[in-house]
């Protein structure tokens, strides 16, 4: 398990979600029933806390004190890059602070999913 600086540990309560977890959610964002754990492949509970538990946290806890990008900043700014750093209707694309919790969590999911996929 893997706890960023916020969290109480594994006897209490994490502060987010862990690095692996699919949230499940309607479209006003809402949770709306289990969602889906990546590393384990299967139905989880956003509370759930399994010895491969990862707090979202702590990846940006760790890259800024290494002074480094993870996975998913990574991504998006190859995409922006890619895109002339512009959205499909000329408006500039945020940056990685930006950019909201969530978007960031989906492209930290998604990257992970990327480096998943490639070590099979």
């Amino acid at each position: 398990m893997i706890f960023c600086s916020k969290c109480d540990g594994p006897d209490t309560s994490c502060c987010d979600f862990c690095r692996y977890y699919d949230f499940n959610a309607n479209e006003d964002g809402a949770y709306c029933d289990r969602g889906w754990c990546r590393r384990n492949q299967e139905p989880r509970d956003p509370g759930s806390l399994c010895e491969d538990f990862h707090c979202v946290d702590a990846i940006d806890e760790a890259c800024k004190e290494k002074k480094m990008k993870s996975l998913g900043q990574l991504a998006w700014e190859a995409y922006a890059k890619s895109v002339g750093g512009l959205t499909f209707d000329g408006k500039p694309l945020p940056t990685w602070l930006e950019l909201g919790d969530r978007q960031r969590l989906g492209w930290e999911a998604a990257a992970e999913a990327i480096r998943i996929e490639g070590m099979r």
